[in-house]
């Protein structure tokens, strides 16, 4: 069974990336 503390980090993770992205994708339609 995951611990509620290995859910918090991966959905953590999963968060960041996801912001990550968006913050890349929004930087590169700005430079075209």
């Amino acid at each position: 069974m995951i611990s509620s503390f290995m859910w918090y980090w991966c959905i953590n993770k999963f968060i960041n990336f996801v912001k990550f992205l968006l913050l890349c994708h929004s930087c590169h339609n700005l430079s075209t």
